[in-house]
């Protein structure tokens, strides 16, 4: 370990909204680090302020527990528990992931020559275990990071992400995505922060897990009217942070697309999982109930068609293929 004498400072922050159950499960992980974090926060946002009485950790003088003061918001309750780090490096995990034993050792190692770091992730499904997830394995240039992750191309989300505390305070932190539940201000907080970088470090193997459960804040999320009545002024505010680090906004957008076309690109892209979901139940009237709730929620005759376009040819096809080969068409005459 010649390297740890050159490592950077690195806390890990568990914001808590008052899952025990998996709370204590996500500590012990934090500490059983073959190279241990320099600071580990625990955020206390539940809405009884009482989960250092809960855990089995509440005495153990590794820990730096803190509280909210009272339930916030996500946006709120990410800021305020990352304000409260105070090493160069912080990431952050969910009360309910688990972190690999390599974790912090892994990072550490990645922190010697990037600033940010996507770690690499497995899915722990409540109903069906463990499964893969579409990862990055190697370093990427700022900008196709960017236009990968715009076309799904690789899972991210808010554990799992090494970031500069400087660099974290000078772009404001997490900011409202205007979403149901504030779905993709991850995403605008990760953009931001890779304007700061020429390549984005991607630690290469897997290093913690993400679990899938009812209890998750996203969990079910398929409002898709309040997705289309919102998602606009999300790509607004995307393409805006791109234009104040001077990002041509033309050349902003993956595979050739305008603004337009990724607006609906998104609304495909949130409308898929419902519609797959009716399918493999084969619920042909669900599917449709989806549709139609997508379509009355789109305003204007001529967007209802370019939707209807978009999810059953070429567009959909970004999203689709991911899983299958064959569309949604293909499917739904199978069923029937």
């Amino acid at each position: 370990f010649k390297w740890i004498a050159i490592m950077k400072t690195l806390s890990v922050v568990l914001p808590t909204i008052g899952r025990i159950d998996y709370l204590d499960l996500a500590i012990e992980s934090l500490l059983s680090q073959t190279v241990p974090f320099d600071e580990i926060i625990l955020f206390d946002n539940s809405v009884e302020q009482n989960m250092r009485e809960q855990s089995s950790y509440a005495d153990n003088l590794l820990i730096k527990w803190t509280k909210s003061g009272g339930q916030l918001g996500p946006i709120d309750s990410w800021n305020t528990a990352v304000s409260k780090a105070t090493c160069e490096y912080a990431t952050i995990m969910g009360d309910d992931d688990l972190m690999m034993p390599h974790f912090c050792e892994e990072a550490k190692k990645k922190l010697n020559t990037h600033n940010l770091i996507v770690v690499p992730f497995l899915f722990l499904e409540q109903r069906t275990g463990i499964r893969r997830n579409s990862e990055l394995f190697e370093d990427i240039s700022s900008s196709d990071f960017r236009k990968q992750r715009m076309l799904v191309n690789f899972s991210l989300m808010i554990p799992g992400v090494l970031f500069n505390m400087n660099n974290f305070k000078k772009v404001g932190g997490f900011i409202p995505s205007g979403l149901p539940r504030n779905i993709y201000s991850d995403d605008n907080l990760w953009f931001r922060l890779s304007y700061y970088e020429k390549e984005i470090g991607v630690i290469s193997s897997v290093c913690w897990y993400y679990r899938i459960h009812s209890g998750q804040i996203a969990y079910g999320i398929n409002s898709i009217s309040a997705v289309v009545n919102n998602i606009e002024s999300y790509v607004n505010s995307l393409c805006e942070s791109a234009k104040s680090a001077g990002i041509d906004v033309n050349n902003f957008f993956p595979d050739q697309m305008n603004r337009n076309d990724y607006v609906y690109f998104m609304i495909a892209r949130r409308l898929y999982n419902p519609l797959l979901y009716n399918l493999k139940q084969k619920n042909v009237i669900g599917f449709f109930k989806e549709l139609i709730k997508a379509i009355t929620a789109i305003k204007g005759f001529k967007n209802k068609i370019r939707l209807l376009l978009y999810l059953f040819s070429g567009g959909s096809y970004l999203i689709l293929n991911k899983i299958y080969s064959y569309s949604i068409f293909k499917r739904l005459r199978k069923i029937q």
